[in-house]
């Protein structure tokens, strides 16, 4: 290891725990192991001489860093006030409820009347409540933190997707503007092809003239040698006839057509006039980032509409098995029955459709404009799809050895989840088996599955069982639900606020579960209001519309408060 690069990186970041024996020398040096006995943090280089020297002592490596005490730097980090980075934190000011030093004392808080040492403040602290609370609170802040970073990357991929649309736009406004430009190009053309074309029938028609009459001319001039002086009417005719096409020469006169082109002048001054192409705009809806919790209760107003996904070449009756909206409002529906996905509009009018082998049994959402599919049928595969300018492309299909059915996108480790319907698999996006994670024999009994936004929870359906299985995101079984209401699940949702949604076919309901996976906390549609044997459902926190998937032709939306 070279410590001298070692301590070149350490001056540049902060460091948990350093290397006693570096720090004693003046190196910022990250450390590997600590020694129980010495209570000594440790470099590579500098553990060597102390294991020679003590064979006996307990070295704890990074790999059992939770037998480690809580690093210097990091009580240090915490002492450090953060105006004045040479001073520790030393008093509390209540006017303004802010930890300061006596630096911030004199700077900021002179006129303050109630200024207490942090010592005499924090007396029997620890016995109190909000100090207990106080893990809790971490975890809670650590994942609002993470699901912010979550959706300030979707924001970024939003952006980047926007751009490209845009880009796409601008070539597509140009080239309607060329078609425009075709079109007249077309007409002028055609104008000049019917000018050409009857100026030339003109010149012709005269040239065939001038034709005749040199034959004309050749008979007269031929009977004119043959005839003699005495042949007084013949010799009146020829001279009549002679006249007559002497006459029909002055008729026939030169064209001198000449065709030209006149520019409209309008066109060219209107583009002279233009500044710009189109007008970029970069909107901005800056909003306080809300804090919704998982267990937030969903309830629906009681209006939905109706909206038709049936397309002219569906052969079945459509069965909605996966819904998913992207950041930019357009939806995609995978189509069991008709072995395809669906793109609509913000307004759920069907944009493009897209054919797949198998019967598309569900989707997810990778990033702001990809999706993965699963069409499973003799083959078991994965499609991995870019949708972008109203169009559904394939770009990688990863082929499966087992039987696939339902699929879910892990944000944080960017793995997919997919059922086979007696197990749950983790899989990269490469197609890589990372693990098995759930199993039971029976059929259909890992049916669909879920994520929580941290990705803590895997929650799976049993679909004949009735049954909702809450899961560590290392197969460990936290808790099994069931319950009668749960008639024939087939779709299981978490919302991007970890909202736990589940729905029943034949109840014709959708049930909100509390992120546990333990207790059903309302009835969001009930029986009779709306829906009919639902199959999928999709809730979007920005328009806090719930779209639900049937088997029907049609797809349900529903107003949430």
């Amino acid at each position: 290891m070279d410590n001298s690069n070692s301590a070149q990186r350490g001056s540049d970041q902060f460091l948990e725990n350093c290397c006693f024996t570096c720090q004693e020398n003046g190196l910022n040096i990250e450390a590997h192991f600590y020694c129980q006995q010495c209570t000594t943090f440790y470099c590579d280089e500098c553990d060597k001489p102390h294991g020679q020297l003590f064979k006996k002592h307990d070295v704890v490596g990074r790999d059992s860093k939770a037998q480690w005490p809580v690093g210097q730097a990091c009580i240090e980090l915490v002492e450090k006030c953060k105006e004045h980075e040479s001073r520790k934190l030393e008093l509390y000011c209540e006017d303004h409820s802010q930890l300061c030093c006596y630096q911030c004392q004199f700077d900021s808080h002179r006129t303050c009347s109630k200024i207490a040492l942090i010592a005499e403040k924090a007396k029997g602290f620890p016995k109190t409540t909000d100090f207990q609370r106080i893990p809790k609170n971490l975890i809670d802040q650590q994942e609002k933190i993470d699901r912010l970073s979550r959706e300030l990357n979707d924001d970024l991929q939003l952006l980047k997707a926007s751009h490209i649309r845009c880009k796409d736009d601008i070539q597509s406004f140009r080239t309607k503007i060329n078609e425009y430009f075709d079109e007249l190009e077309k007409k002028s053309t055609e104008d000049l092809d019917h000018c050409l074309t009857d100026s030339q029938k003109a010149i012709q028609f005269d040239i065939d003239q001038c034709t005749k009459l040199q034959r004309e001319l050749h008979t007269i001039g031929d009977a004119l040698r043959t005839i003699t002086k005495d042949n007084e009417s013949l010799s009146f005719m020829i001279h009549k006839k002679c006249q007559t096409l002497s006459q029909s020469y002055k008729d026939i006169k030169r064209k001198d057509n000449i065709i030209t082109f006149h520019k409209n002048p309008s066109i060219e001054k209107f583009f002279s006039s233009l500044s710009e192409f189109g007008k970029i705009v970069c909107e901005s809806s800056l909003s306080k980032n809300e804090e919704v919790e998982s267990n937030q209760k969903i309830s629906v107003t009681g209006d939905y509409t109706s909206h038709n996904i049936q397309v002219a070449s569906d052969s079945d009756q459509s069965f909605i098995t996966g819904v998913h909206e992207f950041p930019d409002g357009t939806i995609v529906l995978s189509d069991r029955n008709n072995k395809r996905v669906k793109l609509l509009d913000k307004d759920y009018k069907i944009v493009t459709h897209l054919v797949f082998p198998g019967a598309v049994w569900d989707l997810c959402g990778v990033t702001a404009n990809e999706i993965a599919v699963i069409s499973d049928d003799v083959v078991h595969e994965v499609y991995l799809c870019r949708v972008a300018d109203g169009q559904i492309q394939k770009n990688k299909n990863l082929t499966l050895q087992h039987k696939c059915i339902g699929i879910a996108f892990g944000t944080k480790s960017g793995h997919l989840f997919i059922t086979s319907g007696t197990m749950l698999y983790q899989y990269t996006l490469d197609g890589k088996r990372v693990k098995e994670i759930f199993n039971k024999k029976s059929n259909d009994s890992v049916y669909k599955c879920a994520i929580s936004p941290d990705e803590t929870k895997i929650y799976v359906i049993d679909h004949h069982g009735s049954e909702l299985n809450t899961l560590s995101k290392d197969g460990i079984q936290l808790s099994t639900t069931v319950s009668p209401k749960f008639k024939l699940l087939t779709s299981v949702r978490v919302t991007d606020n970890g909202q736990l949604l589940v729905c029943a076919y034949n109840g014709n309901s959708v049930y909100q579960v509390d992120c546990d996976g333990k207790d059903i906390i309302s009835e969001v549609i009930a029986a009779g209001k709306g829906i009919i044997n639902p199959g999928s459902m999709f809730y979007s926190t920005k328009t806090k519309a719930l779209i639900i998937g049937q088997y029907t032709s049609f797809i349900a939306v529903f107003k949430t408060n």
